[in-house]
């Protein structure tokens, strides 16, 4: 089974959310906490360098990659650290994935995640991402289908509900749209666009 070395920060792991990520991808690959896998009374950077560096100990770099955790001196030192060694010892194609929760302030953000494809918690593929990343190869995601056309309910400024209805691509023309009276109840619902030529 591929392991992964995960950086984090502790603030961030206070309700538990490093955890339950460390949980869901370690149905598929190993996982390795600081806190589960470094010994007591060794010192710290040997440690971690053994993990990062060695092929037997890790076969990606992950960090969860937040505020906290992109601000922190020590995980600012680990990340250097994971990349320089990783870079130097074990090659280009060494995984260094970067986890985003939530948005950060870009300034945050080091060269070296910006200039990788990162990975979003929104993502219904996170997990797959992060796996076949690590396992080297491609993510297995089905392409969603979509439908030819958005529909959009909009709130006027007087609270009236309001459809918006477009094509994705081309022009409808013409336009019927129909909406069933007892679905429209006490409120009045007009149309925000017309036809809308998108090629």
């Amino acid at each position: 089974m591929k392991k992964v070395w995960i950086t984090y920060s502790w603030k961030d792991n206070e309700e538990k959310d490093v955890d339950f990520i460390a949980q869901q991808l370690g149905k598929h690959v190993e996982i390795k906490l600081d806190r589960w896998v470094l010994s007591a009374g060794k010192r710290l950077w040997e440690q971690l360098d053994n993990h990062i560096s060695n092929p037997n100990e890790s076969d990606a770099w992950l960090i969860y990659a937040t505020q906290n955790s992109l601000g922190s001196e020590p995980c600012k030192e680990e990340y250097a650290y994971a990349l320089q060694r990783a870079l130097d010892s074990r090659g280009a194609n060494f995984p260094v994935i970067a986890l985003f929760p939530a948005s950060v302030e870009n300034n945050l953000i080091p060269a070296g995640i910006r200039t990788r494809l990162f990975v979003s918690l929104s993502d219904p593929e996170w997990k797959e991402r992060i796996v076949s990343a690590i396992e080297n190869r491609q993510p297995s995601i089905t392409a969603p289908i979509a439908e030819p056309y958005v529909l959009t309910l909009h709130k006027s400024i007087d609270g009236d509900d309001v459809i918006e209805v477009r094509p994705r691509a081309g022009t409808w023309s013409p336009f019927v749209m129909a909406i069933p009276a007892n679905e429209i109840g006490e409120n009045n619902v007009r149309l925000l666009h017309g036809p809308k030529n998108l090629a």
